[in-house]
């Protein structure tokens, strides 16, 4: 393969078996094979070529036919994550969202907001939270929940990692939760998320370890040094550290971590 400058590339060759952790743009990390097809450099160009270009996303993202947003649709088709009767205590938080929810303070942007479960949260909870997501689908589902707790839909903007549409030093507190290995360029959406923070901010967030290998739409696999790495380069770390993302996982899969501007 042709290798040239920030482009050296490291792919998942076969699961569970990583063939080789080379650096690229300043971190360790592999792109994982799709079938037969790799994410190669052409493909990786074109999307660093309309990097701000959202109808471009909007295509990218948004009429996919990847499977994994069928099954989201069928899942949350019929408003379930919270009922109609609205009440906290049937909220119940994974590990990360815990730790997040502890960590988080003053006002708070929650990027790549999902399904809203944790933005539903803080703001049952009396936070001055708002949320951010491209994808339309999961955007709908939370502007729903908003209107069974009673909240402003305004509290959700559409918005991509590279672009967060908030001005700068909006936020105490940024909560990013499993995204960074959904997005191409890491680097980008940590420097677009130092923009929106205060200064002393906090960037509070998690991303799968490399040996968690388990998700169609997980584009980026990180090494615990090659993460610690990366966001060191933007940010002050407090406190970085690998959890079980499941009482049952017999590996830490999940690093989590608490950094300020």
């Amino acid at each position: 393969m042709k290798r040239h400058g920030v482009w050296r590339l490291s792919f998942y060759l076969r699961k569970y078996v990583l063939n080789e952790i080379e650096q690229t743009e300043g971190i360790y990390y592999i792109i994982k094979r799709k079938g037969r097809r790799r994410i190669d450099l052409k493909v990786l160009n074109r999307h660093r070529e309309n990097l701000n270009n959202w109808q471009y996303w909007d295509k990218l993202i948004n009429q996919s036919n990847d499977s994994i947003f069928k099954i989201a649709q069928n899942k949350h088709e019929s408003g379930s994550l919270i009922s109609k009767q609205v009440k906290e205590e049937k909220i119940v938080l994974t590990t990360r969202q815990k730790y997040a929810f502890d960590q988080a303070n003053g006002r708070i942007l929650d990027l790549g907001c999902f399904d809203g479960k944790l933005l539903c949260y803080l703001i049952l909870k009396n936070r001055d939270c708002y949320g951010v997501d491209f994808n339309n689908h999961y955007l709908e589902i939370v502007k729903n929940k908003l209107k069974r707790i009673k909240s402003s839909e305004n509290k959700v903007k559409k918005g991509l990692f590279q672009d967060i549409p908030f001005h700068d030093d909006s936020f105490d507190t940024v909560i990013s939760q499993e995204t960074l290995e959904h997005f191409y360029f890491p680097d980008v959406m940590l420097r677009e998320i130092k923009r929106v923070l205060k200064p002393g901010g906090r960037f509070v967030g998690s991303a799968p370890l490399e040996n968690r290998i388990d998700s169609p739409s997980h584009i980026i696999y990180y090494t615990y040094p090659g993460l610690k790495k990366l966001i060191s380069e933007h940010f002050v770390i407090s406190e970085m550290m690998t959890i079980k993302s499941k009482p049952t996982n017999k590996k830490d899969n999940l690093i989590i971590w608490t950094v300020t501007k």
